[in-house]
This record gives structure tokens, C-alpha cells and sequence, in this order.
């Protein structure tokens, strides 16, 4: 799926995490990584169609991007890490 953020066109692209939770990534029009745009946390219980969104630092934004392009649906639930707190969102996309 075509993507902008912050001014860099790309793509999204589906990947999986070693435990076997959907992953999403951003990468330019070369295939480059630019940015993760999830995170795992193992010991979060997740539904299938869940997912765990950076939306800080670098990716500040993330999360507003991904809802407007019909990718993910954000509910207002987060997840506390003790440090920062991830949005917890369904996959729609």
C-alpha cells in the first residue's frame, strides 16, 4: 500500500515478529527500511487482529497517518510500558 509520512513517499509493508504477531513497517520506494511503525510487546495479550503503534519520537504522528489511510483502527485503548504508552489499534487494512 502507497504511503506518505512526513514528506517521504513509500509503502507499508506486512511483516511478522519472531512470536508470530503482525508487524508493519515503512519503506521507501527502493524497499528501504524508514521506519518500524509497530511495536511487540510478548507478554501483551493481542487479539489476531491487534496491533501495538509507535507513535512517539521519530515517529510522532504514526498513528494519526495510519488511521486516515485505512489502516489501522484506533479505539483509545493504550498500553502502559512504564515509560511511554502505545496505542492499541485493529488491523483493517
Amino acid at each position: 500500500m502507497k504511503f506518505s509520512f512526513k514528506g517521504v513517499d513509500g509503502y507499508l509493508e506486512p511483516r511478522i515478529y519472531k512470536n508470530g504477531r503482525k508487524a508493519l513497517v515503512f519503506v521507501d520506494m527502493s524497499g528501504r527500511i524508514i521506519l518500524p511503525c509497530s511495536v511487540n510487546l510478548p507478554n501483551e495479550p493481542l487479539d489476531e487482529d491487534e496491533i501495538l503503534i509507535k507513535n512517539y519520537s521519530e515517529n510522532q504522528g504514526m498513528l494519526d497517518a495510519l488511521v486516515d489511510a485505512g489502516v489501522v483502527r484506533f479505539d483509545g485503548v493504550c498500553v502502559d510500558t512504564g515509560y511511554i504508552n502505545l496505542s492499541k489499534c485493529k488491523l483493517i487494512w
